[in-house]
């Protein structure tokens, strides 16, 4: 028990000694630390605001209106910005940054691919009426004895549902192109520094582009094989 007793006294020293001088010396430095990296971090972000006026007026001046000395100087101030902006983005690194994706933005793009999924889920399930009725209209008529996925030929009764639900697609694939614009414009601005929003922007074009040439594709096989008869 004694030595049970004098190792846990022991042990104690040691805490308070790591209470009392290390802990409080840790969260000193620890509070300096941050200080510094707000204050970085604010001087970055203002960088970052003003070269974006700056490179915004000088978009607006005409340059056949400015002097050849005007030009060399906004030359120079091109390149000024450029290797400024390098040199933020290497401090930048090595500033702390927020976890995941959670940033403005992130919000930017938030909005927009909400109302896209709340639309596309509404067009879902038109689409999965249009196609309920289609395959029940076909069985009433005989036609198929059977609930198939898809059906041989087109009806022109068939072209009534689809004239309907054909704006609502492409409006889906246009707000596609949209969500890829958007993803464009993030992941070329100043302070973007992830990788995975222009990739993003490369899969929404790729679906929407796909979905469009698919669906007119649809369309002109179905015109080519639509029977001359019309059902009502």
């Amino acid at each position: 028990v004694n030595q049970i007793n004098e190792e846990f006294q022991d042990l104690t020293k040691e805490f308070s000694h790591l209470q009392d001088l290390q802990y409080v010396e840790y969260t000193k430095k620890a509070a300096d630390l941050h200080n510094v990296q707000s204050k970085c971090k604010g001087v970055v972000d203002h960088q970052n605001k003003r070269l974006k006026t700056i490179k915004s007026s000088m978009e607006k001046l005409r340059k056949d209106d400015l002097s050849t000395e005007d030009k060399n100087v906004c030359d120079k101030i091109k390149d000024g910005i450029k290797e400024r902006q390098k040199k933020i983005a290497e401090i930048q690194l090595n500033l702390p940054k927020r976890n995941g994706p959670i940033n403005g933005r992130y919000y930017k793009f938030r909005d927009t691919f909400n109302y896209l999924s709340l639309f596309q889920g509404f067009v879902q399930v038109l689409q999965y009426y249009y196609q309920r009725g289609c395959l029940y209209r076909l069985k009433t008529l005989g036609e198929t004895d059977r609930m198939v996925v898809t059906g041989e030929g087109f009806r022109a009764f068939m072209w009534r549902g689809l004239s309907f639900l054909l704006p609502f697609l492409f409006a889906i694939y246009i707000c596609q192109l949209y969500c890829a614009y958007t993803l464009y414009k993030i992941a070329i601005g100043p302070d973007c520094h992830e990788w995975q929003f222009g990739a993003l922007g490369i899969l929404f074009l790729a679906l929407a582009s796909g979905n469009i040439t698919t669906t007119l594709g649809v369309i002109n096989n179905k015109l080519r094989r639509r029977t001359p008869a019309k059902l009502d």
